[in-house]
């Protein structure tokens, strides 16, 4: 079961996940940096707190890009988040430009030859 912890909002460090049609896609990306939502009326009311969301693109840079260098993400769910990222590369980048500089530095893409990357 899920633990809820409550706390104040901190608009320098609390951040809304950024949108997307598909949220469960990325959850497990999600850090305590982000506010746990409940529905897209939460996003509302967040923002109108001055709460910031940013993009996927930015999201990406800021927090998947970490992880991928921190080898933080297990196998199964890495598959699906490199095809994700090759998926939408074009608009991540448009979001984030520099973005698809940083995933070349890291490892993300499964290599036969050496499948522990």
């Amino acid at each position: 079961p899920l633990t809820l912890t409550y706390g104040p909002l901190n608009r320098q460090f609390m951040q809304l996940p950024p949108l997307s049609t598909n949220e469960a896609e990325y959850a497990y990306l999600l850090d305590q940096s982000f506010l746990r939502i409940r529905n897209e009326q939460d996003r509302v009311l967040y923002q109108k707190l001055g709460v910031v969301q940013p993009s996927m693109g930015q999201f990406y840079a800021t927090h998947v890009v970490q992880k991928l260098q921190q080898r933080n993400i297990d196998s199964a769910k890495m598959d699906v988040l490199s095809v994700s990222i090759l998926r939408n590369l074009t608009q991540l980048e448009k979001e984030s430009p520099g973005l698809c500089e940083k995933l070349k530095q890291c490892a993300f893409v499964r290599s036969e030859a050496n499948p522990s990357v």
